[in-house]
């Protein structure tokens, strides 16, 4: 016998403020409560025991269900006292009396259509100990993603990816089936989740995990967005699912009489018991008006949702809007694109709600308002994270009024001290003054280090132990970063977390007593230009050196610290510093020229040859690791938005070698390595092995995730891990094929023997993936 545990104890907070009464399994689609459909499904597959996980509002999904049964299925609710996660909850959910042969797990705020009784058969067939239901995403960005070996065994796991670690486009849906040893494993009474807990247990076991890749209908409606498109596809018949009531020729489905006038649908289209629509109301294709709403004479509804008893007046017009229960848009109002009205709330009379603005419920939108900003609690949503942080052009896209938001987001993630750092111009300086305000009156401190260039931010934030900071660059494409401890990029996590508050609008705010305080440390430059000092202990006399920098205030640090070592001025060699302090090239008057790659594995040969190992990005040259296996060292990897917890032992490592980011300690270092050894500079050219790096990128403009899907069942991928992208062993080189972090193109970059190997092998990847693109886009 197969027994189903239902998750329902979801909040649904992006979801809000349509779940601020109602838990998530109870939002309504097309005029029935999600959890009613999986209910259908496992009547569907002959699944008739569940028990039902609540915890959020709990009461009213048992009020709902009062009877203890639907549809042949019978239901036991259980409450978690304290929360468990969600192995623990159904640990919970089974201690007593399971005696089936498995147990299946099933969300009860996703609409899928899967075929339950193939994924059972699929597990018994594998004799998994657990098998997991998967689906093909278009963005997997907000998933949960399953790496798969090429029987469809699950070799690892990655949460929440931005595009750069999405090697897989398999997200793990929540429906698992799991055999009695599996839930033997989880333990009684505390937190354990599947993802991070008993699935990396069991592959440590190595018992088998199986992927059920279902081709079927699945959303997760997490979200506004994703809310109003699962019913449209339900309407549109993309989903295999009940719906209540008759349906017309035209498509359209009414649960009750058709309402009587003269009013226009274009189908599909869902219509309540007990709906009224004036004449010459228009209502469009995709829109839900449930039970008991009332639209008015002359108003457009147009993929909207309207939920029971809403009133919508004469003249107003919805475009993609979510109206809850009880909410009352007035005369020619506007609401436009995931725009929510809670319940009990008014949009007033000629009032206009912009885009992804929220009003919370029982507010109140006064007449002929333009609400850009939800009611209560902020902006809408707010940008995303890129490659380069977040950013756009200055003073348009970018704009005091975002910093302000970007620093009220900050402060509400959680930290008690933010680190705040920018260039000199002064419309970054006007930008920073923005975001430190924001920051302030969320009741956070800011450390406040001033017009710097990135590099020194980094060792501010490192020596102070800031665990969040943003630095802000100037220029025609002004923009932020993010960086976490030791002044390494921030996680992805601390991005989500920032995203997440822009994009609600949900900051926290402090009375005027409140108020954080700001620190002024712009006095940090003489820390770090000791810091400089302490990396040739013995001086650097009898060494001519020139610096050259596009950072005037960079290029007087490094001159006057070479200066202070006892270093001349001379041209035979000159170090190119850019101008954030990133990277370095080192100029040898008649020899050639040493890229800042070869300048980083110089000062990383030193550290191997004392038998250390040295922390490096994820995309750095994979000739390091011959180097260091050569000479008795390691390379520890790190990412540069990790998703999880698997680079820790590199970052924190990092955090301890701060030259390895900094371009200006590695030329003090570089430069004291060759005075202690008496080396020359012809004789840095012949202490690396011989190779070279190139890069390309390729446009896709649409989520490469599936086409990394593929090339990471290729026999030449190195390793099994999830890291930021796929590295490829080719005969002539070694290939990391890795993606933009939000998508819309692929990066390859190419190491081998000479630039023009490299360059070549970027070439033959690039022909190798457009094929792949072209089949994706098919799909």
């Amino acid at each position: 016998m197969i027994q189903a545990v239902i998750m329902a104890g979801g909040a649904g907070s992006r979801l809000r403020p349509l779940t601020c009464d109602l838990p998530k399994p109870m939002a309504r689609l097309c005029g029935r409560p999600n959890i009613e459909y999986i209910l259908d499904l496992l009547a569907e597959h002959s699944i008739t025991e569940a028990a039902v996980t609540v915890q959020y509002l709990a009461q009213r999904i048992e009020e709902h269900f009062e009877s203890g049964e639907y549809r042949g299925v019978r239901l036991r609710f259980v409450r978690e006292e304290q929360p468990l996660g969600t192995a623990g909850s159904v640990k919970n959910a089974v201690l007593n009396g399971f005696q089936g042969e498995a147990c299946l797990v099933i969300s009860g705020d996703a609409m899928c259509d899967f075929d339950l009784t193939a994924a059972l058969r699929r597990h018994k067939e594998a004799n998994a100990a657990a098998t997991i239901v998967v689906k093909a995403v278009e963005d997997p960005r907000e998933y949960g993603l399953v790496d798969t070996d090429p029987e469809g065994m699950v070799r690892g796991f990655v949460e929440k990816p931005c595009f750069s670690q999405a090697v897989s486009n398999l997200a793990n849906t929540g429906v698992y089936i799991l055999s009695p040893r599996a839930l033997e494993q989880i333990p009684c009474h505390r937190f354990y989740d599947f993802a991070k807990d008993l699935f990396p247990r069991l592959l440590e076991k190595r018992w088998k995990i199986a992927a059920y890749e279902d081709r079927g209908y699945w959303c997760d409606i997490g979200d506004i967005e994703s809310y109003r498109r699962c019913q449209r596809d339900m309407l549109e018949g993309k989903v295999r699912c009940r719906i209540e009531g008759e349906r017309d020729q035209m498509g359209n489905i009414f649960a009750g009489p058709r309402p009587r006038g003269s009013y226009r649908l274009s189908a599909p289209v869902y219509v309540g018991a007990g709906v009224e629509l004036g004449d010459g109301a228009l209502v469009e294709a995709g829109s839900v008006i449930d039970r008991g709403c009332s639209v008015g004479p002359d108003a457009r509804v147009t993929a909207s949702v309207l939920l029971p008893g809403s009133l919508v007046e004469r003249g107003s017009s919805l475009t993609g809007a979510v109206v809850c229960a009880g909410a009352t848009v007035r005369r020619k109002a506007m609401l436009f694109e995931n725009a929510v009205l809670g319940a009990d709330a008014t949009a007033g009379e000629g009032s206009t709600i912009r885009p992804g603005v929220r009003v919370w419920a029982g507010k109140a939108v006064e007449a002929g308002v333009t609400l850009r900003d939800n009611l209560q609690h902020g902006a809408g949503r707010g940008p995303c994270f890129e490659d380069d942080g977040l950013g756009g052009a200055g003073g348009l896209e970018f704009t005091p009024e975002l910093a302000l938001r970007l620093g009220l987001a900050l402060g509400s993630c959680g930290e008690r001290r933010i680190g705040v750092g920018g260039a000199g111009d002064p419309a970054t300086q006007v930008m920073r003054q923005a975001l430190i305000a924001g920051v302030l009156s969320t009741g956070c401190d800011v450390l406040d280090f001033g017009p710097c260039f990135e590099s020194l931010f980094r060792f501010d934030l490192s020596f102070c132990g800031v665990g969040l900071g943003v630095y802000l660059s100037g220029g025609e494409e002004a923009g932020a970063r993010l960086f976490t401890f030791g002044g390494l990029p921030a996680t992805r996590a601390q991005e989500r977390s920032v995203e997440g508050a822009l994009q609600r609008g949900e900051y926290r705010r402090s009375s005027r007593e409140g108020f954080g305080d700001s620190s002024n440390l712009t006095g940090m430059k003489l820390l770090y230009e000791n810091e400089l000092l302490k990396y040739a202990p013995f001086g650097l006399s009898g060494l001519g050196v020139a610096v050259k920098s596009p950072n005037r205030e960079l290029q007087t640090i490094l001159r006057g610290t070479l200066e202070r070592l006892g270093a001349e001025e001379d041209n035979s060699l000159t170090l190119q510093v850019s101008a954030d302090g990133g990277s370095i090239g080192v100029s040898c008057s008649g020899l050639g020229y040493l890229s800042h790659g070869k300048v980083l594995a110089l000062c990383c040969l030193r550290e191997f040859q004392q038998g250390r190992a040295v922390a490096l990005p994820y995309e750095s040259p994979r000739a390091l690791d011959e180097l260091a296996a050569r000479e008795g060292g390691c390379v520890e990897r790190y990412l540069s938005c990790p998703a999880d917890h698997t680079d820790d032992a590199a970052r924190e490592l990092a955090c301890r070698q701060l030259w390895s980011r900094d371009a200006l300690m590695l030329a003090v270092r570089l430069l004291a390595w060759m005075k202690e050894e008496q080396l020359a500079p012809e004789q840095l050219f012949h202490l690396l092995p011989e190779y070279d790096v190139a890069s390309v990128l390729i446009k896709t403009g649409r989520n490469p995730a599936d086409v990394l899907r593929a090339l990471a069942q290729s026999e030449q991928r190195e390793g099994d891990g999830i890291g930021e992208g796929v590295v490829l062993r080719d005969p002539n080189g070694v290939v990391l094929i890795r993606p933009l972090k939000r998508g819309g193109g692929l990066r390859v970059l190419a190491e081998a023997h000479s630039s023009e190997i490299a360059m070549e092998l970027c070439a033959q990847y690039e022909k190798q993936i457009k094929p792949l693109l072209a089949d994706s886009a098919d799909r």
